[in-house]
C-alpha cells in the first residue's frame, strides 16, 4: 500500500525591512504603502508582513514601468 503524503504550500512573507531590500526603496516608503494599501499584508502581533508573492507583483510592476517609460501620474 502506497501511502500519499498531502504536500502543502507554505506561503513565505517577509517583513517590511526585507521588501525594501527586495525593492531596493526605503522602509518608511515601504510603510506608506502598506498604509495606503497598495501592498498586500498581514497584521500580526509583531508587524505587518507582506506575501513574498506580492513583493514580486509589485516589483514586475515597477520593471514595466520603467521600461515603458513610466507613465506619469505622478
Amino acid at each position: 500500500m502506497t501511502v500519499k503524503r498531502e504536500v502543502r504550500s507554505v506561503q513565505k512573507f517577509l517583513s517590511p525591512a526585507e521588501v525594501a531590500r527586495r525593492l531596493a526603496v526605503s522602509v518608511e516608503l515601504v510603510r506608506v504603502w502598506l498604509r495606503a494599501g497598495k501592498l498586500r499584508h498581514l497584521r500580526t502581533p509583531l508587524g505587518r508582513l507582506v506575501p513574498v508573492e506580492e513583493v514580486e507583483r509589485v516589483a514586475a510592476e515597477r520593471r514595466a514601468r520603467a521600461k515603458g517609460g513610466g507613465g506619469g501620474g505622478r
